[in-house]
């Protein structure tokens, strides 16, 4: 491992510069979109005036502006209507909202949703910055969507409520960890952490929904019998004949054990959702209501039942079992809620967020971290945040395990010094991993608790870390010309129009509503592929600058933040694709007719082949005249810059217009990306051409990186 970090530092050392953290913005899909919203959440052990909680808003609108939302005049956040959108209940069964004590108002307005900020030092606020190195009083997260209060102060002083969600790759599902309850029943702060998951649903419609699929359940909760609150079960539904398979871990137990008395269970649909009840002699309450993901794949809900017990559950449709695989060289974020719970009416709750990447199964240095809201007793408000610094941690998938007759994955998480960690035990579905977590401490059990006293328990979602990337801007002139320079000759004749202004918000109809759809809608739209995404779209308008010619050539460009693509090729992110969202008529001496609904993919170029239109290529940020390979590895240690071209009335043109470019496009994954290089260099550096100088400045930001790597090592 050390030789394989020395040889990956002299590489990373020789080509890149470092990275300044790029002002993140929210997934165009949350901008005029309907989503669910499920969880749970705990109360802190110094409060006793409110009891563990869950929580289920069914049909939420959701509206995100395409710019950075500054402005709280902005229509943006979550809520169309009121805090009636999302209904919370206790143990008790009673339901309540409490907007006057400081919960989360889901009307206009009350909401906004943020990307990428700055952290606030010495404050758990703000987790979304990408510039924590473990180490500072910064403390940020990369790949984190933030909802928060839309009159919030800048320096977050009265700022009482932030929900921090992750999203998978297609933007689908985006869980979430709150730093105190959607309900505040005493004053800001004064309660514990929730988690909950926010997806686009489809109706139920009966029991035929769910087909003849095994559905693989987790949930995670308070089951209310006194110290040792803390409860999970995971098992499996199957529909169509009714029977369930359970195993159950509780934090007032040493050991988990089979349900063998639940093997069977009734399910009710009901305004399209599904209640699910099984039928033994205790019977458990597994979905009190339950919502469907739109692709069919994902069961979100709550339970609540008369026993006082109460979760919160996920199930994956005819989900695999875990593999080494779905882990290595891949990075992942992940939140979750667990701990053990001290009463009823008392809990002590801990919310978990965080991201790690695993090389040859041992989580990498520099890029894992891992944040905890604590609940507890000498913390009544909940408000303490704790570290971990996962570097060097090994990360191990086995086979599988069985429980109670369900076979999952089973993960092992070793600390640096190879002691057991916690087991992690679930499965997968796309790249949504759902599971329990059990704290393992000296055994490498995955029925027993381990270590005397540690009832950690709880229910975590990891996905891929999905990137977002902002929407596209012209090139300038000066990188323009840096750019045609360093095609050298591979440029000779090519011309080149500088847009005068770039509109993304007056574009036409149709280029504007495939922004706000789903993945899976536009992969039906576009006649892609089962196995396919879209994610990351753009649509503009932009005005050609003087008189401008059939095939003058224009470069846009579209900025990534490094640490949101680590450990992926620009391979692996998929072919920038043109979506045809319209049909256009042929151009008399430009292109062919283009057909509405049809896609038309650009070539990957890292500066070896002739600069044409229909072309995009990545460079480091700043730095024009330098090309990656599509089989580059990419890194954290700085950000990158997407450029693709387009000409005026060419084939990737929507627009018939001699004046106008009209671009409707995004990444395409699932596809290999074609390139015009034959990348035989595998991914050991990039393109350095003849024709670009070797500035001063580019010298001196080849030693940050080395730098940066030999002080985190030090500091181990």
């Amino acid at each position: 491992m050390r030789k394989k970090w020395l040889a990956w530092l002299l590489t990373v050392s020789f080509i890149t510069m470092a990275s300044a953290a790029l002002a993140g913005v929210p997934p165009s899909i949350l901008n005029g979109t309907n989503w669910t919203f499920t969880g749970i959440q705990f109360t802190a052990e110094g409060n006793a005036t409110s009891t563990p909680s869950v929580f289920w808003g069914p049909d939420i609108e959701s509206l995100a502006p395409n710019d950075n939302p500054v402005s709280t005049t902005q229509t943006n956040g979550l809520g169309n209507s009121s805090v009636s959108d999302v209904t919370v209940w206790n143990f008790a069964g009673t339901s309540f909202t409490d907007t006057s004590a400081g919960a989360v108002d889901f009307a206009e307005n009350a909401t906004k949703w943020f990307g990428d900020e700055v952290a606030f030092s010495d404050d758990p606020g703000n987790l979304t910055d990408d510039n924590w190195d473990g180490n500072s009083a910064y403390k940020g997260l990369d790949g984190v969507v933030r909802l928060a209060n839309a009159t919030q102060s800048v320096d977050n002083t009265t700022d009482y409520f932030n929900y921090y969600f992750i999203t998978n790759e297609d933007q689908s599902l985006f869980a979430g960890l709150g730093r105190s309850p959607i309900d505040c029943t005493a004053t800001a702060f004064l309660d514990g952490p929730s988690m909950g998951v926010l997806f686009q649903n489809q109706t139920i419609t009966n029991n035929t929904t769910f087909g003849s699929s095994t559905w693989y359940y987790y949930a995670y909760g308070a089951d209310g019998d006194g110290a040792g609150d803390g409860v999970a079960y995971l098992g499996s539904l199957t529909f169509d004949d009714g029977a369930c398979k359970l195993y159950k871990f509780d934090t007032s137990e040493t050991t988990g054990s089979a349900v063998t008395t639940e093997t069977s269970f009734n399910s009710t649909v009901s305004d399209g959702y599904v209640e699910v009840t099984t039928t033994g002699t205790e019977e458990i309450k597994l979905f009190t209501k339950a919502n469907l993901s739109k692709n069919g794949k994902i069961l979100s809900g709550f339970a609540l039942d008369s026993t006082n017990q109460l979760l919160y559950a996920i199930a994956l449709k005819d989900a695999s079992v875990l593999a080494s695989t779905d882990f290595d060289d891949d990075s992942k974020t992940f939140v979750g809620i667990g701990q053990g719970f001290s009463s009823a009416t008392n809990a002590t709750a801990q919310g978990r967020i965080g991201k790690f990447l695993l090389k040859d199964s041992e989580v990498t240095d520099g890029n894992a971290t891992f944040v905890g809201f604590n609940a507890t007793f000498g913390d009544n408000e909940g408000a303490d945040l704790s570290m971990a610094d996962m570097d060097e941690m090994t990360w191990s998938v086995a086979t599988s395990s069985s429980l109670g007759g369900v076979t999952h994955g089973n993960a092992t998480l070793l600390d640096s010094d190879d002691n057991y960690f916690a087991h992690f035990l679930g499965r997968k579905v796309g790249d949504v991993v759902a599971g329990i977590w059990v704290a393992a401490g000296t055994s490498n059990s995955t029925t027993a608790y381990g270590a005397a006293g540690d009832r950690t328990l709880g229910l975590q979602i990891m996905t891929d870390l999905g990137f977002v990337v902002p929407p596209a801007t012209a090139t300038s002139t000066a990188d323009v010309n840096t750019i045609l320079s360093s095609f050298g000759t591979l440029a000779s004749g090519v011309e080149v129009n500088v847009p005068t202004a770039v509109d993304i918000s007056n574009i036409p109809s149709d280029a504007s509503a495939v922004l706000n759809k789903s993945s899976d809608d536009l992969v039906s739209q576009f006649g892609l592929s089962s196995g396919q995404a879209v994610t990351n779209l753009t649509s503009f308008v932009a005005a050609l600058s003087g008189t401008p010619a059939a095939g003058e050539l224009t470069i846009f460009e579209r900025t990534i933040d490094g640490a949101q693509v680590h450990g992926k090729t620009p391979n692996t992110l998929g072919t920038y694709t043109k979506l045809y969202t319209a049909a256009r008529d042929a151009i008399s001496g430009g292109s062919a007719a283009q057909t509405a609904n049809s896609t038309k993919a650009f070539t990957y170029n890292p500066g070896t082949s002739t600069l044409a239109e229909g072309q995009y290529w990545l460079s480091f940020e700043g730095t024009p005249s330098y090309f990656i390979p599509a089989n580059f590895s990419l890194n954290q240690a700085f950000d990158y810059t997407l450029y693709f071209t387009i000409a005026n009335n060419g084939v990737y043109d929507a627009d018939t217009s001699t004046a106008t470019i009209t671009d409707p496009s995004g990444f395409v994954s699932g596809t290999t990306s074609s390139s015009t290089s034959s990348d035989s260099d595998s991914d050991g550096g990039c393109v350095f051409n003849p024709a670009a100088a070797w500035s001063i400045e580019f010298l001196l930001l080849l030693i940050a990186p080395a730098a940066f790597l030999v002080r985190r090592r030090m500091k181990k």
